[in-house]
């Protein structure tokens, strides 16, 4: 009964930090992949429209159903579409949890906190985006193996198999980037044949896997003709990116599996969990490899799961590795480094234990945060400060000291989820959004056309819910170029400093129309609907379409 209010208890204040990051500090959307992908196929399946063909979201099917399943629920809009996620976000912390034992007093507390108040975490808690789903699923099967290896009080192992298998197939529906964890496991099949261990469950996985996969892509050839039209799908949808190792120069390789993702790491403050996870491995020695407890075996996941990250290649054709420019293709790391820490910051927090292996690389850290002049210096030397705080006291002041330095570590893991949720109510995105439902909707009679950036016409087409029959119709300022003014259509111009950052527009790619209005110029063919944060976010109408097409709208 205990344990089961304990797990009631914490449900409820995930679920209340949950929805309160939603409400107060809601980013929105990047308006590409996020909304032109996974929203655009989920919406496209509620209405009956989904098919498989060249864009290699549709095949994402993890992202893409629950997604459905919530707007058929709930209406195409940005609560439905943040549900899943939430719900997601919340049962990764859960077994993390249960994966420590579960005692309010023990390391499951310490583990739900690292993953929780890791920024990115709560971040992409309301994303409709599959990078938290894959933290899930890889998570999920680690919790496999671990209940095989030290939880199992005898019976079959095809069980712990099925779910294994089952976890590994929807996870490769949510995303590709599953496959960084299978290097870790062929080790430990490796491991568990060298010691004619666990042989039963290994043979039943590679079955189940191997049956599921095939229906899978049996699915997928009666559909597209081609077994393997998902991957064609993903060559076609290719660009080159600062990620395309293959096409760059091989510094940029070599920076990658050096040092560069190191840092990515420490910038995006991901690294501290990581380094306390890593940490571990070094404590505990030589016992490592026996995988005789449950500390070496999630250790050791982590750190295979680490070095996987950094070296294993993405591509069949060449060598190129996860792209290092961007944390959340690694946020299912957050989950195993959480886990491997826990312990020891819950015995150091008891006992003092591994205070000089947990201080010494956070210091470190919060110098070479400092020297590269990143942002989060700050918040790295803020845990530092509290472990020596505690590491420091003397014995008769050291309950106090415990107090006063779980509080500041607590306020320390959170602050940067703060200053995110901070700089995302500067961002205006709620204000545009209800901007353009306050003057639009997808079932309205009159024929309107809004033009602005790439990023803000995405927005606009969500809002539409993608009708196909909407009257209203969002246009990108390239798109307008190429069109010509319709009678009995209104037009109008929806300038956003935000979206225009999220589009990568420059000053100079603004058309004259816009570029003039900016500039103060007079007797301009627009009038002010509605304006918001202060000039940022503004809506004109076009009053005379024909008199400023040609002269106006097109870019030089």
């Amino acid at each position: 009964m205990k344990s089961l209010l304990s797990y009631l208890g914490l449900s409820a204040l995930l679920s209340l930090l949950l929805l309160g990051h939603y409400f107060f500090g809601y980013y929105g959307h990047y308006g590409y992949d996020d909304v032109m992908g996974y929203m655009y196929q989920a919406a496209q399946l509620v209405q009956g429209q989904f098919h498989l063909g060249d864009d290699h979201y549709a095949y994402r099917w993890g992202t893409i159903f629950p997604t459905a399943l919530s707007y058929s629920l709930f209406g195409i809009n940005d609560f439905a579409g943040a549900i899943p996620a939430m719900l997601i976000t919340g049962a990764t912390a859960l077994l993390i949890f249960w994966s420590l034992g579960g005692p309010w007093k023990g390391a499951g507390i310490w583990g739900v906190l690292l993953f929780f108040f890791n920024e990115w975490s709560l971040f992409y808690s309301d994303k409709v985006m599959p990078d938290i789903l894959v933290a899930l699923g890889t998570l999920g099967l680690f919790l496999c193996l671990w209940r095989l290896r030290f939880k199992r009080q005898g019976g079959p192992s095809w069980p712990y198999a099925l779910s294994f298998s089952l976890i590994l197939l929807y996870s490769f529906w949510a995303k590709e980037t599953i496959i960084l964890s299978l290097p870790v496991f062929f080790v430990f099949f490796l491991l568990d044949v060298y010691r004619r261990e666990y042989l039963a469950f290994w043979t039943w996985a590679i079955g189940f896997s191997i049956l599921f996969f095939t229906l899978y892509f049996g699915v997928i050839y009666g559909q597209t003709g081609s077994f393997l039209y998902r991957f064609k799908a993903i060559e076609l949808g290719s660009y080159f990116n600062p990620c395309s190792y293959d096409q760059l120069p091989i510094s940029h390789l070599l920076e990658r599996i050096s040092y560069g993702l190191g840092l990515l790491f420490l910038r995006s403050g991901l690294l501290p969990v990581l380094g306390m996870g890593l940490g571990s491995l070094f404590f505990l020695k030589g016992r490592l490899w026996k995988l005789d407890s449950e500390s070496a075996f999630w250790s050791l996941s982590l750190g295979l799961s680490v070095f996987s990250a950094y070296f294993m290649t993405i591509s069949y054709k060449a060598y190129v590795p996860m792209c290092g420019t961007d944390v959340r293709h690694f946020l299912y790391l957050a989950p195993l480094a959480a886990i491997a820490a826990a312990p020891y910051l819950q015995a150091f927090w008891q006992r003092k234990q591994y205070a000089l292996g947990l201080l010494l690389p956070l210091w470190l850290w919060t110098a070479l945060a400092y020297w590269l002049d990143y942002g989060n210096a700050l918040s790295i030397g803020a845990w530092a400060l509290a472990l020596s705080l505690f590491a420091l006291s003397p014995q008769r002041l050291m309950l106090g000291a415990r107090a006063l330095s779980i509080s500041l570590f607590i306020l320390a893991l959170a602050y940067p989820t703060y200053q995110s949720m901070q700089y995302a109510q500067t961002q205006g995105y709620i204000e545009q959004r209800e901007l353009i439902l306050r003057h639009f909707s997808p079932d309205q009679q009159q024929a309107a056309i809004v033009i602005s950036n790439p990023v803000q016409r995405n927005f606009g087409e969500y809002y539409m819910q993608f009708a196909p029959q909407s009257q209203v119709l969002f246009w990108d300022y390239q798109q307008a170029a190429q069109e010509q003014p319709q009678p009995n259509t209104r037009y109008y111009l929806l300038l956003n400093g935000f979206s225009r950052y999220q589009s990568n527009s420059s000053w100079e790619e603004l058309p004259p129309l816009v570029q003039a209005y900016y500039q103060d110029q007079k007797q301009l063919p627009l009038k002010l609907i509605e304006s918001q944060k202060e000039g940022a976010i503004l809506l004109l109408e076009i009053t005379d379409p024909k008199a400023a097409w040609p002269q106006l709208l097109f870019p030089q």
